[in-house]
């Protein structure tokens, strides 16, 4: 599932007023990003050791639907951005926060997102939601959180999702939260 190119080419064209730092457009096995100041990306987000020129975003380059949009912004509320965006692409599609200091906004297809994702997992193995046990910390979380049988909010998590989940962590992310939680409720 893809996003339609234009949108794409919407954000790019909002880069300056919603005040992004980059764009970054994802594909099945590239990318490319939108940004005069390349020290600023976090490769990690991207899997890679460094950004290279190789992979700037130009027009040229869209030739192609992408599967995802990545949007690290400098605006005070990001929860706020993504709400006007939503509003702005008529709902058309998903924006969704995370990142944590990163201010981080994610684009996807309408009705993609963690959720959709664990709903066809469960079907191939044949299981239920009951089942399923989810871990978030981000507005990106909240599909996910509420369809899973029990919903964990990590200790460092948003407030933002905290009504979505029927538990909340002791330990944070960096505190090995997770896996803390999986010992006690398994071991």
């Amino acid at each position: 599932m893809t996003i339609d190119k234009k949108y794409l080419l919407d954000v790019l064209d909002l880069q300056q007023s919603v005040q992004a730092d980059f764009i970054a457009s994802e594909y099945r096995k590239k990318f490319y990003i939108s940004a005069e100041n390349q020290e600023i990306i976090n490769p990690k987000l991207f899997g890679v050791e460094k950004i290279t020129d190789k992979m700037a975003l130009d027009i040229s380059k869209i030739t192609k639907n992408p599967n995802g949009l990545l949007m690290q912004t400098r605006h005070e509320d990001k929860y706020l951005l993504a709400d006007e965006m939503r509003k702005f692409f008529k709902n058309e599609i998903e924006i969704d926060s995370w990142g944590g200091p990163l201010n981080i906004l994610e684009f996807s297809p309408k009705g993609i997102n963690k959720a959709y994702a664990l709903k066809y997992l469960l079907k191939t193995m044949n299981m239920n939601s009951d089942d399923l046990i989810a871990f978030g910390d981000e507005h990106n979380d909240t599909e996910m959180l509420s369809f899973a049988g029990t919903g964990y909010a990590m200790k460092n998590a948003s407030d933002i999702l905290l009504p979505f989940a029927d538990k909340q962590t002791e330990f944070s992310n960096e505190e090995d939260g997770v896996a803390k939680e999986l010992a006690k409720i398994f071991l």
